[in-house]
Formats: structure tokens, sequence, C-alpha cells
């Protein structure tokens, strides 16, 4: 899953962002297919099939989804320049500024699966998780993990102790500063529940990231919004981060009558994030919905949630019902 390698020249334009997902029949192992995204580094570009400025890689990203046949897009950072669907050549950009990235549905043929799999072509809901493994039986909090096809061409390896993964962890069990995987691959629908309580006076942040440790998208509540010592309001800072790019306009959803805050210090709440699309999580509050927000890469990427401060969690589930 960690692998990033440049991709020859004549796949940038042929790739394609359909997502197949394959199930196996004998022994209950979900053998699924999915999209990755590549970070081609130090890349020269010489022209591109749409040309036009951004003021980072967060804002071409979005460019990228707006653009109907984009699967591939650069940004230089020292001109602001997005390039969709971009032209290379072989040589390295001299400062290194330059980084392409782009999508590929990796290829694992059904002859190359493990022995004991028996895999074939079927669509599986988020709820359709009826795997019979032999002699394993998933426990309450775990569920049966999705074996991926990597970017090798090969199928991973899953060992009989790796079938069930962890999705829930209840309190006492979570803790602040450490990554939690989400056990399988996001797609629409997917949803995770996250039941905790505010403990700083002023914030609390977690994160949603990919392997790449970009930030799919930061939640930072202020539960007390400070500037310069003065106290401003309640606010929802919403952003995301590709490389050491931060999202230059972030959604800042202030307490009042559009987005009442539904936070505060020392109160339990109930949040839901849902892939409502490929690149749109809702955010629900106990119960009712607070915003939609739009991200810059795909849901399907997203591996891991990292709890960064000021909170309690009492229950956290990864795969919880939509």
């Amino acid at each position: 899953m960690h692998i990033r390698r440049p991709l020859p020249l004549r796949q940038y334009m042929t790739m394609f962002w359909s997502l197949c997902v394959l199930s196996c029949t004998a022994r209950g192992v979900f053998a699924i297919k999915t999209s990755y995204h590549y970070d081609v580094k130090n890349v020269s570009v010489t022209g591109g099939e749409l040309v036009t400025s951004a003021r980072s890689r967060i804002d071409c990203a979005r460019l990228c989804r707006k653009y109907s046949h984009c699967v591939s897009w650069a940004f230089d950072k020292g001109t602001g320049t997005c390039y969709l669907h971009p032209r290379t050549n072989s040589a390295a950009s001299s400062d290194g500024t330059i980084k392409m990235y782009t999508e590929e549905d990796p290829v694992c043929k059904e002859s190359t699966t493990p022995s004991d799999v028996i895999v074939r072509t079927t669509q599986r809901s988020l709820t359709s998780f009826n795997a019979i493994v032999d002699n394993v039986t998933c426990g309450p909090d775990f569920m049966h993990y999705g074996m991926r096809c990597l970017a090798t061409g090969q199928w991973e390896t899953v060992t009989p102790n790796q079938v069930c993964k962890q999705r829930i962890w209840r309190e006492g069990e979570v803790a602040m500063g450490i990554v939690y995987s989400i056990p399988d691959i996001p797609r629409v629908g997917w949803t995770m529940c996250l039941t905790g309580t505010p403990t700083d006076s002023v914030r609390f942040t977690f994160n949603l990231v990919d392997d790449s440790e970009n930030i799919v998208l930061q939640v930072d509540i202020r539960t007390n919004y400070f500037f310069n010592h003065t106290l401003y309001s309640r606010m929802t800072n919403l952003n995301s981060k590709i490389g050491e790019d931060w999202g230059k306009v972030p959604s800042r959803l202030w307490d009042g009558p559009e987005y009442p805050f539904p936070f505060s210090e020392g109160q339990q709440f109930d949040l839901h994030i849902k892939a409502v699309t490929d690149y749109n999580l809702a955010l629900y509050v106990d119960g009712p919905l607070y915003v939609n927000h739009t991200i810059p890469l795909s849901v399907r990427t997203m591996t891991s949630i990292k709890l960064l401060r000021g909170l309690t969690v009492h229950a956290l589930d990864l795969w919880c019902s939509p």
C-alpha cells in the first residue's frame, strides 16, 4: 500500500476512475480492486490539455475534479500554474517543486489470486458483510477485511489471523496522537461514527489521512476561537492538505443561524461523517445534518484517522451503519 513509483507516460491518458469490487465465494476473504493515487515527484511539465492558474495543490486538485476527463494533474508552485492532463518529459524539475498526481486502477489477474481464495466479480454493498471463513468468526468490534489489489499487480497477502480488522474502539481504548486504521476501502455510503466529549476549553482536532500522509479532511472544532488573545466566536474549521500545501480558503463555519454551533466543552456529542459522493462528505451532529463539505482527494484514498487534541472518545466506529 505504500508503493509510489512513476508510471509509463502512455498510461497517464488512459487511466479511469471506475471502482471494481471483487468478493470471494469460498473462504469469505473479500478481494477488492480500487483506485490509488500516485505521487510522481520532480517531473518536468511541458504543457497540458488544460493549463490554468491555481493557488495551491488543493486548488489544482479541485480543478481536476471539475474537469470531466481529468485523471492526472500537476502543480507548479513557483508560477502557480495548474496542468490538467499534463505532458511531461523524462527530465526532473530543477527545484523539485512540481509533482504530478494521477489515478490508476491496479490490475490483479484472477489467476494470481491466492489458491485458497476463489474470486468472482460482483458488486458488493456496504452492508453485505456475510463472509464466512473456515473456523474464523469476527468479534463484535471487528469486521472481515478486504484483500487489496496492490500497485505491483499482486494480491495483498492476508493470513487467517488478518481476516478480521478492528472497526470499533471503545472508551479507554482511544488516545490522542494515535492513528486508527479504517478497516476497508471507503467509498460512497461509507460512514464513521464518533461519540466524544470536548475536554479542552479552546479546541479539539482530528484528521482523516491517506497513506502518503496527505490530510484528506481536517476537522478543527474551536469551542472558543481566540486570535491575538481576543475571543471572537465559536467556529468549525474544515480544511485539507496535499504535500505541504493547505487549502487557501478553508470552510469556516461560524456560530450563527446558518450553522448553529453544536459543540460545547464538557458536553457529549455524536458525530457521523458519511461519504455522499467520492468527493463530498456530510457531517451530522446529534442527528441533524451540520454541513456538506467537498474534499480534494477521493474518499477511497482515506486509510486512517488521527485524533490530535482536546477530546475524550467514548466510542469510535470507522465502519458504522449509514
